[in-house]
């Protein structure tokens, strides 16, 4: 007898909104259909968008630390073959190899450089593109009266909205900036390819 008991409830429930839509014009339906589709936004879905946020924020910083350790190895292997270019000048004669390959590594440490800077920089979105009281850029552009009125009157729907925008904008960011850490890593990479038939070429002159 207890199990039934919620479903009697849900019945009486249906029952009487049944009798309410019956009173009811096609107007008054239409306002509190809206009404309920703006109170009965998916809750889950906020929590979500949020999460993501949070997750985006922890991975633009693991671009930045990513970022940092390459430039690191990046500066200590070009560097190190302009100091070594500086040093062999009577071995280049010798041989040609030795030139081309010390050229190859610091070309391409320069392009990994001139990417991991490109990567490492603030994603900024352009305005036409976000329009948000979270994006700290959108509430620079505004004045303080302004950005007040906009958070005070954003109510739940535009709060989602807002936010799945937010999320949208911050995968497009992180994207481009790891499009960009990629190519600086495959241009590391080859650098350290290069070392290997460079070093073979200076133990052969010096030996």
């Amino acid at each position: 007898m207890l199990k039934l008991f919620p479903q009697f409830l849900l019945w009486q429930h249906l029952w009487q909104l049944y009798q309410l839509s019956q009173k009811l014009s096609s107007n008054q339906l239409g306002w509190l259909y809206r009404i309920s589709l703006v109170n009965n936004l998916n809750p889950m879905e906020k929590e979500r968008l949020e999460y993501t946020v949070n997750r985006l924020d922890h991975y633009y910083d693991s671009v930045n630390n990513k970022t940092a350790v390459y430039i690191a190895i990046n500066t200590f292997i070009t560097g190190g073959a302009i100091t070594l270019l500086t040093q062999i000048q009577e071995l280049l004669d010798k041989e040609i190899w030795l030139l081309i390959f010390l050229a190859a590594i610091i070309l391409f440490g320069v392009g990994s450089l001139i990417l991991l800077a490109l990567a490492s920089m603030p994603y900024f979105s352009p305005k036409s593109d976000v329009e948000s009281i979270y994006y700290f850029a959108s509430i620079a552009q505004k004045d303080k009266k302004e950005f007040f009125e906009l958070s005070k009157n954003q109510d739940k729907k535009g709060d989602i909205k807002d936010l799945r925008n937010q999320v949208f904008v911050l995968s497009q960011g992180l994207k481009s900036k790891f499009k960009k850490l990629k190519w600086a890593c495959s241009l590391l990479i080859i650098q350290f390819v290069l070392l290997a038939p460079l070093t073979y070429i200076l133990i052969k002159i010096t030996s």
